[in-house]
């Protein structure tokens, strides 16, 4: 987004909003446009301090006739949390909304707070570099990824019994799991209470590093050969679920196996998708060669619309049309 604006001659400033460490500066800005980034905090105490810094501004940046976008990532809206209610509030303050797919453009359109909106879609560019699906590996052992924040890690548990008892053709499972220390805790209790053999499954835990993102993230999934992306279909909060973790999967060549989401439904030519991970991650198991060709002769004009220079351009159209508009 930042590199799309720069190119257009238009000058950005960020911010990092929190009320007790609130930058002022934000307050004497008058600008043409304030977009609200994706926003998260690890505590209720921060969410709040959160909420009442960014509402402040964009407050303020309205009185001064800024146009208001928010980039809205995640089905907040239906969540009596209170970051539900930020994004509730930053949604009613908005004139326009961004959203990562199609689906969520559409449930955010038939609701009530988002109807007479301007909502577009601007899909999320991959992160990551291509790497070629032709992966050396043991040839007794699958190596298998879980990247992901806390609040998908029950979605994991959920699945692990069924990876457990797949048909891995004799292969040992190794499992490597990249996600914040809290998650990690979580996930190593739950695998504790599962019984589960180390002969058939082992696992490593890997620390999330933000200030070495992609890079750490590119690095598991060059050495992963199947990435597991479980969610839950039928949860409303995963409505419009970006992506992202698919196509940075697939671009890194790996196979994804993955839950039936709407997009990622999409890339179905290049990702098993479906509710019976035991089912996909046998046949995964069995074919994995016969996929790989299969995909490494499809992927690149399937995922294109995913790369950096086409998220330019979508943001790029946006701008220029409030430009257009304010003019």
């Amino acid at each position: 987004m930042y590199e799309a604006l720069n190119k257009m001659n238009i000058k950005c400033k960020r911010f990092s909003l929190h009320s007790e460490h609130l930058n002022t500066e934000i307050f004497k800005e008058k600008s043409f446009l304030t977009i609200v980034g994706k926003l998260s905090a690890n505590s209720n105490h921060l969410i709040s301090s959160m909420a009442m810094a960014n509402l402040a501004a964009v407050c303020r940046q309205k009185r001064c006739k800024s146009v208001q976008a928010l980039i809205y990532s995640d089905n907040h809206i239906i969540k009596k949390t209170r970051i539900g209610e930020l994004y509730r509030d930053l949604i009613y303050y908005s004139d326009l909304i961004i959203c990562p797919t199609q689906a969520l453009k559409e449930s955010l359109k038939n609701h009530s707070l988002g109807q007479g909106k301007n909502i577009y879609v601007v899909e999320d560019p991959w992160q990551v570099e291509e790497h070629s699906y032709h992966k050396s590996s043991s040839s007794n052992c699958l190596n298998l990824l879980w990247f992901g924040s806390g609040l998908n890690a029950q979605y994991l548990i959920n699945i692990l019994p069924q990876i457990y008892h797949s048909d891995s053709q004799n292969k040992q499972l190794r499992l490597t799991i990249l996600s914040s220390l809290e998650a990690i805790e979580f996930i190593k209790n739950k695998v504790k209470s599962l019984n589960l053999s180390a002969k058939k499954i082992k696992f490593t835990y890997l620390k999330w590093k933000n200030n070495n993102q992609p890079n750490q993230l590119q690095e598991e999934l060059h050495r992963a050969e199947i990435v597991l992306i479980p969610s839950d279909p039928n949860d409303p909060a995963k409505l419009g679920v970006s992506h992202n973790r698919l196509v940075d999967s697939i671009r890194a060549g790996c196979i994804p196996i993955a839950s039936p989401m709407q997009s990622y439904k999409e890339l179905s030519s290049l990702a098993i998708i479906g509710n019976n991970f035991s089912s996909m991650m046998s046949y995964v198991a069995k074919n994995q060669y016969l996929l790989r060709r299969q995909y490494d002769a499809n992927r690149c004009n399937i995922i294109e619309r995913f790369s950096p220079t086409a998220n330019k351009l979508h943001w790029q159209s946006i701008v220029q049309s409030i430009i257009n508009s304010e003019s």
